[in-house]
């Protein structure tokens, strides 16, 4: 089954374990030796490597970033190697572990299928990436004409490739364990009773078994997960650097050097990429199999409410508790989770710093580059733009199609409360509703990357531009008339970008309150059965929540629209007020002017900023105090005397899980104790960006 993953292992001199007659055995201490000589080999390869940059001087003097970067790169890899060697080659009883664990498992969830499919895509897997980056490798340094030991380390770098690989093929492997535990489960009521109490006990200890398997995976490849994103972020930039200072010297320099700057563009893109879809791959896979866990645990439930055997609701219970005591998400060294949202906060950190080296070493450099590239260079990027309009009106038509469905579910459910009693319809209503939510879960999965992206595109997108306008008009020398088609160009763009994400955010908005509405709708159908005093108490609590949603919907947009003009305001005055120092005054009283605007700039930002936090504070104190009418209704459910007592706590509980949600601006944000820390992050975000302008333009 893991035969290819452990070849590349064995190739690379760190095998977890050996297999010999069908038997496992752990490393020999001479297999433990020969890997050992085999990371002590790479380690000096790279240093040598940083040796022979050190003594040369023409490389010190021009490109001396190469020197750095090959100092860096023996420092991170003596880690990697070390890491590598640790975790494949001493710990080999617990990956031995992992593999008799797993062997359990695999003898009673077999599916013959799946284990075909696993192995197909464990050799593609290998040949694919391998076959990648020998072909880059061998290409990139044949083309330069480097010396041999340059592609040995090529090479050696490799051997943290199938670590990842290796990685994604497990947690995969455990996925679809857990997917065919939680169809044998689901078919419990088909087992014969008497031999039921046995097969539940085989079906806790796999299940069992599959949790000591991730608690095994965890602990060995969390150490391999951050090496990988620190490789990834810190190797990234400074070859970004490097391939800055080489453009720069190709820019003087002979077709040689013009051609090892697109060689190296295009090695460190293929690069990147190629490690950004392994993180990408990594998380989606560790997803699913949350996702697999979570069904697990709902299927105990749903076991657990119906008619089953005592052991069937034995069962159920124990996985609960096992589940609640052993399972939690991949958490790396408590930096961060590995999930759905890790590649992009990855890809974002990554992004943010490659905004801030352009800035600082490329931007004088960049008016040659478009000189000579731009009509690629615009074909290529309005492609892109194109691709990202498309994908936000189809999410806007998809959400809004669900929308619709959702107002029709909701009319012939409070229609049919009174006119029909059948079962039937309503569990094919609740069907229509799980498929609905089913299809929203989804579309939210797989759009909102592509949501942050257009975001991101647009915000960086207006801002670069607006001073890229005043320093094309400095240096080029653009005619009038053609400044003001780059301006108005820019101003169509921004406000096509701005309402796309406006009928996105409203179609949104229209969608959740779709929700609130059938939410409701199943309230009134539910309170009628308190009565006296308790029913006016229940009915109070509605009216406080009634009021709260007439509150949302009437203030969102006005105060989506003060963040708004708080945001751009400030942004625009701070330039004006920086365009007022970089001309400088005419005379010593013209002083008064910039000091005017700076004192009023920062008089209205704290003005403005006083109202954000005011009102961010009183509504994080409604949310504490709804939530502590929860924890008094939980407390006086124990208590209560009469079923009236019992029933309105418990009818206030569902009314507020099913209708109170937190105040959102349009979808956009919500107003609660981290709003104000929010703004005020992207504010000053985007005003180091304006100064950094500033200070280049010196």
């Amino acid at each position: 089954m893991l035969f290819p993953l452990n070849l590349i292992h064995n190739i690379f001199l760190c095998p977890k374990y050996r297999i010999k007659d069908n038997f496992i055995y752990p490393n020999s201490l001479k297999m433990s030796f020969v890997s050992f000589v085999g990371t002590i080999a790479y380690i000096f390869l790279f240093m040598y490597r940083a040796y022979e940059l050190h003594i040369d001087k023409v490389i010190r003097k021009h490109i001396n970033l190469t020197y750095i970067n090959a100092v860096f790169d023996f420092f991170l890899y003596c880690i990697g190697y070390s890491i590598n060697y640790t975790v494949n080659v001493l710990y080999t009883k617990r990956n031995i572990t992992f593999v008799m664990k797993f062997q359990d498992v695999h003898r009673f969830l077999y599916e013959k299928i799946e284990f075909k499919r696993f192995i197909y895509w464990n050799w593609i897997s290998v040949f694919l990436v391998y076959g990648l980056n020998i072909y880059v490798v061998t290409y990139f340094f044949i083309r330069l004409n480097l010396n041999n030991y340059y592609i040995i380390c090529g090479f050696a770098v490799m051997c943290f490739d199938i670590n990842i690989i290796y990685a994604i093929r497990l947690i995969k492997l455990l996925s679809d364990k857990v997917k065919i535990w939680n169809i044998k489960l689901q078919h419990l009521h088909q087992i014969d009773k008497n031999d039921v109490h046995i097969y539940c006990k085989k079906m806790f200890q796999a299940y069992e078994n599959i949790l000591e398997c991730y608690d095994i995976f965890r602990s060995t490849y969390q150490q391999i997960i951050v090496f990988h994103s620190t490789e990834l972020f810190f190797i990234a930039l400074i070859k970004l650097q490097i391939t800055i200072k080489v453009f720069k010297i190709a820019v003087f320099g002979g077709d040689f050097v013009y051609l090892a700057a697109w060689i190296s563009v295009i090695f460190l893109y293929v690069w990147i990429i190629k490690s950004v879809i392994s993180e990408i791959m990594l998380s989606s896979y560790c997803e699913k199999f949350y996702i697999a866990m979570d069904n697990v645990k709902d299927s105990c439930a749903a076991i657990f409410k119906s008619e089953c055997s005592e052991a069937e609701k034995q069962l159920s219970r124990n996985i609960a508790r096992l589940h609640r005591a052993s399972f939690h998400k991949l958490n790396v060294c408590g930096m961060f989770y590995i999930d759905a949202t890790y590649p992009l906060k990855m890809t974002a950190l990554l992004t943010n710093y490659t905004v801030v080296l352009l800035q600082f070493a490329f931007f004088n450099f960049i008016f040659l580059f478009v000189k000579f590239h731009l009509t690629v260079i615009y074909f290529c990027c309005g492609l892109t733009m194109l691709c990202s309009d498309v994908n936000m009106i189809y999410a806007a038509r998809l959400i809004k199609f669900l929308s619709n469905k959702l107002r029709i579910w909701n009319i012939r459910f409070v229609k049919e409360t009174h006119n029909s009693n059948t079962d039937f319809y309503y569990k094919t209503l609740f069907e229509v509703y799980v498929t609905a939510l089913d299809c929203y879960d989804i579309h939210k999965r797989y759009s909102q990357f592509m949501i942050n992206n257009h975001t991101m595109e647009f915000i960086y997108y207006v801002i670069i531009k607006l001073k890229m306008i005043i320093d094309i008009i400095e240096k080029l020398g653009i005619e009038y008339l053609q400044m003001w088609v780059v301006i108005v160009m820019m101003y169509i763009w921004a406000g096509k970008s701005l309402v796309l994400e406006i009928i996105l955010s409203l179609y949104y908005e229209q969608f959740y309150t779709a929700m609130d509405e059938i939410r409701n709708s199943s309230v009134i159908i539910i309170k009628s059965n308190c009565s006296g005093k308790c029913k006016a108490m229940f009915q109070c609590y509605l009216n406080v929540l009634e009021c709260y949603n007439l509150l949302k919907k009437s203030y969102q947009l006005l105060i989506c629209f003060h963040t708004v003009e708080f945001y751009c305001h400030v942004l625009l005055k701070y330039q004006i007020s920086l365009e007022f120092f970089e001309f400088g005054p005419v005379s010593e009283n013209d002083y008064f002017i910039p000091i005017t605007t700076i004192v009023s700039l920062y008089l209205w930002t704290i003005r403005t900023l006083m109202y954000e936090i005011l009102l961010s504070i009183f509504f994080e104190k409604f949310y504490l105090r709804m939530s502590n009418i929860q924890h008094t209704c939980a407390l006086l459910l124990k208590s209560a005397r009469t079923n009236a007592e019992k029933r309105l706590y418990k009818n206030i509980q569902r009314l507020h899980r099913a209708t109170f949600n937190k105040l959102s601006g349009c979808g956009m944000f919500y107003i609660d104790a981290t709003f104000p820390l929010k703004i005020v992050s992207l504010l000053n975000s985007h005003m180091i960006v304006l100064i950094q302008f500033a200070v280049l333009k010196e």
